[in-house]
């Protein structure tokens, strides 16, 4: 953490332990959090992001990020990536790809955009705020249908942090 190239600068942490939410399916609840053995110090380049409240409309722009592979058997990147993608609402996402869940939320983007694999867990962020965790790709990397990610706004997924995270 702490950089945006992989192989320079930054800080490696270990793991104390992951925490699965014990619904996770098909999916749906595809959410955990990692606790560090140590505790995680801000820096310039290292801070917390507020978690979502509230939806994002349907049209609006949302930014991903990750290290995920830049195609489908692609190779994996140096710098950091990011995107904008555009927020569509649960029926739109049905009508385009059968997912239509309250606990998503689909992003949609131009053909050889978006998600790909490795980006798994990754932020997607509003007005600066965590809207979602990527969740999956539909189709493989870059086709022209909505990419899934999981909600942090949703009711359920709220508590379940609040609840696991001790806070």
């Amino acid at each position: 953490m702490g950089s945006i190239q992989r192989t320079v600068g930054g800080e490696l942490l270990k793991l104390k332990r992951i925490i699965v939410h014990k619904a996770y399916g098909n999916f749906l609840n595809d959410i955990a959090l990692l606790e560090l053995e140590k505790p995680l110090v801000f820096t310039a380049y290292i801070q917390p992001i507020e978690l979502a409240a509230e939806e994002v409309p349907s049209g609006e722009d949302v930014i991903i990020s990750g290290w995920g592979r830049l195609s489908t058997n692609g190779p994996i990147p140096y710098r950091l990536q990011w995107n904008t993608l555009k927020a569509i609402n649960s029926e739109e996402c049905e009508e385009a790809i059968y997912m239509g869940d309250d606990s998503l939320i689909c992003l949609a983007h131009n053909t050889d955009n978006g998600a790909c694999f490795g980006d798994s867990g990754g932020p997607a962020t509003y007005k600066g705020k965590l809207v979602g965790l990527s969740n999956f790709v539909y189709n493989g990397c870059g086709s022209d249908n909505p990419d899934g990610y999981t909600k942090v706004a949703y009711t359920d997924h709220r508590e379940w942090i609040r609840d696991n995270a001790g806070v």
